[in-house]
């Protein structure tokens, strides 16, 4: 009812008659528009103006013409959401508009006030009718989700507990308990959409500053983790609760004396983005198996918790 309805404004307000795709302007919105920038023309550029329009510090002539006023308009768009303000409408601009259109029902709840230049008598139609206040938006308006890769870095800092198998087993009497680390981290991620249930792969190099349990413990490590993420599973508004993964990891003990081990762990993440896209705090939780001073009289194989938590910053 509501996409019906929709093409019956548009149709009245910019009357198009194209026979080539009955379904304009929801294609265009669906299938991404074209670049546009200062010079452009065309019904494009009215979707451009009219979802411009629906932001209240923007206020423009829907005339489908791409100039200054409008250029200043996409800029100071593009500065709002972080992107580079340069003005013109592509792809990241697009995807990021149009999520804040339909989140504020702005296509629906709000009378297209600005166009005065297309008159009934114009068009040959009748005067537009206001839109229904609280409907929900159609599947085909969403915004559309991308795949690509994201590089992220982290500070915080993790535990491992004591172990539940360890083998060989300890002396009588060996100090045990949580080892306690800083961690500064990097990470390039290849994710399979922006949005939503996806995978994501990632290359994680971490460095580590260790408490000693032991004296035999590392106070300096290095690790790197190969991990593959079903990100978002349950991701109700800015919170991710299931994000199961799967981790491969190889680590490097650098004093005192440097020793080599590995391991694979599995677990969940839970995170809250305080900037989507930009800032997260992360909470994880894993299994590990470990084997440790690989080579080494002292090798030993072992079974146990950890967690971590940190802020993450992805570009």
């Amino acid at each position: 009812m509501y996409r019906d309805l929709i093409i019956f404004e548009w149709r009245t307000l910019f009357g198009s008659t194209r026979e080539e795709s009955p379904n304009w302007p929801l294609d265009c919105i669906r299938n991404g528009m074209r670049t546009l920038s200062k010079g452009s023309r065309g019904a494009d550029v009215t979707a451009l103006q009219h979802a411009l329009n629906a932001r209240p510090y923007i206020h423009l002539i829907e005339d489908g013409e791409f100039g200054g006023k409008t250029e200043s308009a996409v800029r100071e768009f593009q500065q709002r959401v972080r992107l580079k303000a340069d003005g013109i409408y592509g792809p990241q601009t697009d995807v990021l508009l149009w999520t804040r259109v339909l989140e504020a029902q702005a296509l629906f709840a709000a009378p297209l006030q600005n166009s005065a230049a297309v008159s009934a008598s114009a068009t040959g139609t009748r005067p537009l009718s206001p839109l229904p206040k609280t409907p929900v938006p159609p599947a085909s308006l969403k915004a559309p989700s991308t795949a690509g890769i994201v590089q992220q870095v982290s500070l915080g800092g993790q535990v491992a507990l004591a172990p539940w198998l360890l083998r060989p087993a300890p002396a009588p009497n060996t100090p045990g308990g949580p080892i306690w680390s800083g961690v500064v981290s990097y990470a390039l991620v290849y994710r399979t959409a922006s949005s939503g249930p996806h995978v994501e792969l990632a290359l994680n190099p971490q460095l580590l500053v260790n408490s000693r349990v032991q004296g035999t413990d590392p106070r300096w490590g290095m690790q790197v983790n190969g991990q593959v993420t079903f990100a978002d599973l349950v991701a109700p508004g800015r919170f991710h609760l299931v994000s199961p993964f799967l981790q491969a990891t190889a680590a490097a003990a650098l004093t005192p004396g440097v020793g080599f081990g590995g391991g694979f762990a599995i677990g969940n993440q839970v995170s809250f983005d305080l900037i989507p896209d930009r800032l997260q705090i992360n909470l994880q939780g894993n299994v590990a198996a470990q084997w440790n001073n690989i080579g080494k009289p002292g090798a030993s194989f072992s079974v146990l918790g950890q967690g971590a938590i940190g802020a993450t910053v992805q570009f």
